[in-house]
């Protein structure tokens, strides 16, 4: 049975119309690469993401030293990643990962609405951020090669 929809209607010869069709002589829309371009370049540079991926793998790193330490014998003082070592390792890298990500997130999000001064500001609090873990992995360093010795 032929489809009463397609019946007496070639497709080929049919001019494909749509919301972004235009005649020859209008110039035609730009919606879609200009909101990517507004969406992606304006704002996100190669220079945040690296701040991005950096801060995550400290906090990768300063998850993996508690971890060891915490075999070693030492305890985990900060109250909330206690509360998800109750789980298991899975659940502690599970939280230590989402809280950092949603930090991260907000912070982006923060600058772009600011702008430039945000981007700035985003700046220093990635290198705050890093300089933070990075004295947090020193101090599990020490205590890891003093359990060691």
């Amino acid at each position: 049975m032929p489809d009463p929809f397609l019946e007496n209607k070639p497709l080929q010869n049919q001019p494909l119309q749509n919301r972004f069709s235009h005649s020859e002589s209008e110039n035609p829309p730009r919606i879609a690469p200009d909101l990517a371009d507004a969406m992606v370049r304006k704002h996100y540079s190669a220079r945040l993401l690296f701040y991005i991926l950096f801060v995550i793998l400290l906090s990768f790193l300063d998850a993996f030293f508690t971890l060891l330490l915490l075999y070693l014998g030492a305890a985990e003082i900060n109250p909330v990643m206690a509360f998800f070592l109750q789980f298991g390792p899975t659940a502690f890298l599970a939280a230590k990962y989402t809280i950092t990500a949603v930090c991260v997130t907000v912070m982006i999000l923060g600058a772009t609405r600011m702008g430039k001064a945000g981007n700035r500001l985003a700046d220093r609090l990635f290198l705050f951020l890093a300089a933070a873990f990075g004295i947090v992995i020193v101090w599990e360093l020490y205590l890891l090669f003093n359990a060691l010795q």
